[in-house]
């Protein structure tokens, strides 16, 4: 009994295994790794949240048949929508970055190349 349940866990832990290196592309993620990848796979539902809107309200506007009521609440989704997207694309924007910044560090590289001029023998100053 004790080897047939050794040999479902096991066999249980290697498909868990092989889901997982599907879901993220590679069994070996750093945590900072992880979480970026989870904030990219949340940012992109949320981006499919605003292409869901935008279909209801562009469907509302169509069907409204000149309710100028209707009308006016399609276009509110419609503008609240991309207001919406815009501060997801923002989001993505500064996760990028910051993530980028966190591995350069983690690697021991320079975060950021900057071309600020220092005060040496070398620059003439």
């Amino acid at each position: 009994m004790k080897q047939l349940l050794a040999a479902s866990w096991s066999g249980a832990h290697n498909q868990v295994t092989k889901a997982g290196s599907i879901a993220w592309g590679n069994e070996n993620l750093t945590l900072p790794e992880m979480i970026g990848r989870a904030i990219y796979v949340g940012l992109s539902l949320l981006g499919l949240v605003f292409l869901v809107y935008i279909l209801i309200a562009g469907f509302k506007w169509m069907t409204a048949q000149g309710t100028e009521k209707q009308v006016t609440e399609a276009k509110d989704t419609i503008k609240n929508s991309i207001i919406g997207l815009i501060i997801v694309l923002l989001s993505f924007a500064l996760t990028t970055f910051v993530m980028g910044q966190l591995g350069a560090v983690q690697n021991g590289t320079t975060p950021v190349a900057t071309n600020v001029l220092t005060p040496s023998s070398d620059n003439g100053a």
